[in-house]
């Protein structure tokens, strides 16, 4: 962890009065200012989730663009 505050001002410096230290990669840490902490299993499936989601959606918005015809089969 950095221990170098970014200068914030305005409105941010408002919300976060002590400044925000980074992680060596970048990454803001809020835990100062956090109020509660989640921790959140099965990463992997919500990740599949959000996937399946994102893959409906764009399925939808293909809907209108391309003609789709199904063939109706009767059998005897």
């Amino acid at each position: 962890m950095l221990d170098k505050h970014t200068n914030l001002s305005g409105d941010l410096a408002e919300k976060y009065p002590n400044g925000v230290k980074f992680t060596e990669e970048g990454v803001p840490d809020f835990k100062p200012y956090s109020t509660k902490t989640v921790t959140v299993d099965n990463l992997e499936l919500m990740m599949m989730f959000k996937m399946y989601i994102t893959m409906q959606i764009f399925l939808m918005s293909l809907k209108d663009k391309v003609h789709i015809s199904t063939v109706k089969r009767t059998f005897l």
